[in-house]
């Protein structure tokens, strides 16, 4: 930020462009989170029957009570959403990167693609990817949206250093040691990357004059999460915030929106709801990024914000709605928001769309119903109900599990006195309904038993079990794909240009080791003209491990063709030793270079075979 900005941000008293700044924001939020709001209960719905949870009645307190089991949901909804999300997570990860950049020019291979895909393996291992990424495919099938957040950082650690002062060395050649200097604060660059973040679908706040499948369309963008002050303090001492003192509590403003608020940890809670302790250690962050027109805001009297006449991209942040901490051009060559979307089933026609969850929940809902009223039936038929004649039977003996006595002078005959009553369950079919349904509803979604892992009963031969697996895998890995090009994909853009804009030399170092010099960090970091430009993409290899593993069999009955024929491969212009490579790539077995014996005679690891001696020939010396 500019220092007029941040003078403006620090001022206490009430100034116009701040006041304007905050109105403008807010009011373009709280439009959006009018919208969002909307959904809020029917995710809390889907949450609650994702985790089985069961909102009990009196007659579920009274079974519970008795030490009897009350209503319960069946995990239908579970199964199907934690099946689609390990199918997914496991063919996203199942190459040894999980971005391979594809160039679309000579110019752009060899240590340029190299060194962007270790760049960017480092970054999703630095913001623990496979946690996000299990994350993000939850929220989409349980809400139909999963949102992440990818930001540029620079982690600094300042630490108390010891350097000792080099021997003092005197004319005659003597050297005298110099006293330890007293430990000196110090500060080092700790990581200097790409940072990923989950954002809760309850906290993000697109442009809802646009559906989601285009929110980059829209005006602005936003997402809130929760800052201690001493982060704000940090942040502020380095530069990236101001005027964090001037931060009101939360819970004197929170209420004027009008609109349910969530907090970060939990979907049900209002973040106005904070107690003595937090009211003051803890600020709601409204992260925005919105198009502006800095000559059109006035900093002070008719300056204006900057010379441009034309939208430009700016980060806008303000606390506990009532404090603007950051206004500033985000200066990203990508010029895009941050923020990457992922849709269950992406529609432009409407402005968000159904999940895994949604989707089976009607049918999820009487699949319950039938079991909770089955159970309800046989408790009912097992609670060894009888009919009593009071005049004869002595009531008080009913009670426990001892004899049953009759009253004095009553000579009856037993069925007179003591009957059990016959009831029947009508209810015996409804386990046969419910496997139905539940046929029905792996139908409708597409993930089926075979997608789990569970074959129909049968023989199959090799031929149909492939078959079967890539049908039962279809629909799944459409999913894939789309949610590949609307967020994963874009995520690698972004964070590439991130990278090749604001990397130093000194973190490009680190990574790449040794080989790294200055013309090899000019080629990847480019110009921006190259990197904005730039048509390289991230190939995305949806093969399944079962489909490579046709694959690889094919090849191997290939090179057995060709080991038993030599002049096959000389013929066909095949190489067995490349296709070995193929074959175990395919399989997972990695490089088998690492299996030279050349390179093991010559490193002394072992010894040079013995040369193979024809039959009939005297052995050579």
């Amino acid at each position: 930020m500019t220092e007029e900005v941040k003078a403006q941000l620090k001022s206490e008293a009430p100034n116009p462009f701040h006041e304007r700044m905050l109105s403008h924001a807010k009011s373009l939020v709280k439009m959006s989170r009018s919208r969002m709001t909307e959904y809020y209960s029917q995710w809390d719905l889907h949450d609650r029957v994702y985790r089985g949870e069961v909102v009990p009645d009196n007659d579920d307190r009274r079974q519970a009570m008795k030490g009897k089991p009350g209503k319960m949901i069946v995990p239908n909804t579970y199964a199907q959403c934690m099946t689609w999300a390990s199918f997914l997570f496991l063919m996203f990860n199942q190459n040894p990167k999980f971005y391979e950049l594809v160039p679309n020019g000579d110019e752009d291979s060899g240590t340029k693609q190299a060194d962007s895909e270790l760049l960017l393996q480092r970054d999703l291992k630095k913001s623990e990817w496979n946690r996000r990424l299990f994350q993000n495919l939850l929220d989409t099938a349980r809400f139909g949206t999963g949102v992440l957040d990818v930001g540029w950082t620079q982690q600094k650690v300042s630490a108390l250093v010891s350097e000792a002062s080099p021997p003092l060395v005197m004319p005659n050649g003597a050297t005298i040691e110099m006293p330890e200097a007293a430990p000196i604060w110090k500060e080092f660059l700790k990581f200097e990357g790409n940072e990923i973040k989950n954002v809760s679908p309850y906290r993000f706040f697109p442009d809802t004059r646009h559906p989601l499948v285009d929110f980059q369309k829209g005006e602005f963008c936003a997402s809130e999460e929760d800052y201690s002050m001493a982060q704000l303090l940090a942040m502020e001492h380095a530069g990236e915030v101001a005027g964090v003192q001037l931060i009101q509590k939360m819970s004197r403003v929170s209420s004027k929106d009008g609109v349910e608020r969530r907090s970060q940890h939990s979907v049900q809670g209002a973040t106005d709801k904070f107690d003595a302790q937090n009211e003051s250690s803890v600020a709601v962050v409204t992260k925005m990024q919105i198009w502006i027109v800095p000559s059109k805001f006035m900093l002070d009297g008719d300056k204006p914000l900057g010379p441009e006449t034309f939208p430009i991209l700016y980060h806008l942040w303000y606390a506990n709605d009532n404090r603007v901490i950051r206004c500033e051009p985000t200066q990203a060559w990508h010029n895009e928001f941050s923020w990457c979307v992922t849709q269950f089933t992406p529609d432009m026609q409407h402005t968000l769309t159904m999940g895994l969850a949604e989707l089976v929940y009607y049918i999820q809902d009487v699949i319950s119903w039938l079991i909770n009223s089955h159970i309800t039936s046989v408790r009912r038929v097992i609670g060894n109900r009888m009919l009593v004649n009071p005049a004869v039977v002595d009531t008080k003996t009913l009670d426990g599990e001892g004899d049953i006595y009759l009253r004095k002078g009553m000579n009856v005959p037993f069925d007179r006195a003591l009957q059990q009553l016959n009831v029947q369950d009508v209810t015996s079919g409804h386990f046969n309904d419910s496997e139905m349904l539940s046929r029905v509803l792996e139908t409708v979604t597409g993930v089926n038993g075979n997608a789990m892992g569970q074959y129909n009963s049968g023989r199959r031969s090799a031929q149909e079990a492939r078959v079967v697996t890539a049908g039962a895998a279809g629909r799944m890995k459409m999913h894939g794909h789309l949610l590949w090009e609307s967020g994963y994909g874009r995520m690698g853009r972004l964070m590439l240009s991130n990278l090749r804009q604001n990397l130093s030399f000194e973190s490009f170092a680190r990574v790449i080791g040794s080989k790294a010099d200055e013309v090899r960090f000019a080629e990847f970091h480019g110009t921006p003209e190259e990197v904005i430009c730039g048509d390289d993409y991230f190939v995305f290899d949806s093969t399944l491990a079962s489909e490579k593993g046709f694959m690889a069999q094919s090849l191997q009955e290939l090179l057995g063709i060709i080991l038993s024929n030599p002049m096959a491969g000389q013929q066909f212009d095949i190489s067995a030793k490349a296709l070995l490579e193929e074959i175990q790539r395919l399989r997972g077995g990695g490089n088998i270079s690492r299996f030279s014996l050349a390179a093991r005679v010559a490193s002394g690891k072992e010894q040079p075979p013995m040369p193979i001696q024809p039959e009939g020939m005297p052995p050579t010396v």
